[in-house]
């Protein structure tokens, strides 16, 4: 798979898919977090960063994103607890349609999960 055809289906048939479910709680970019007097919605974003600033720079010093290291995007998404992230995961959606597509263009053996808790480090404007 060239990196066009990688980054066309990722963006183009699994975005859509995960975008497909019906019951919009089950899905991260449309949950409510909840901080604040104002609500904020979550989300679930695709970015492509190879080739642009923070690409690999051959005759200038190392930077954290070279070819060796085979990572040229990143996917966030956001959930408004640990349970939604159980929800979501285990639900049969996930399960059937959006597991088996990810095979189709992912190379779990040298994918990166991170997770992070996220609070506001001050009050949120109005």
């Amino acid at each position: 798979m060239t990196r066009k055809e990688y980054f066309d289906h990722r963006f183009h048939i699994h975005g859509s898919l995960s975008d497909s479910m019906e019951n919009k709680d089950d899905k991260p970019q449309y949950v409510n977090l909840g901080f604040g007097p104002r609500p904020r919605s979550s989300k679930y974003i695709q970015t492509q960063v190879f080739g642009s600033a923070f690409g690999s720079r051959p005759d200038g010093p190392l930077n954290a994103n070279q070819h060796c290291v085979g990572r040229d995007d990143t996917a966030e998404l956001f959930f408004r607890d640990w349970d939604h992230i159980i929800t979501e995961f285990s639900s049969q959606f996930a399960k059937t349609t959006i597991g088996p597509d990810g095979t189709l263009f992912a190379n779990f053996g040298t994918s990166v999960a991170l997770m992070a808790y996220e609070k506001p480090s001050g009050p949120i404007p109005p």
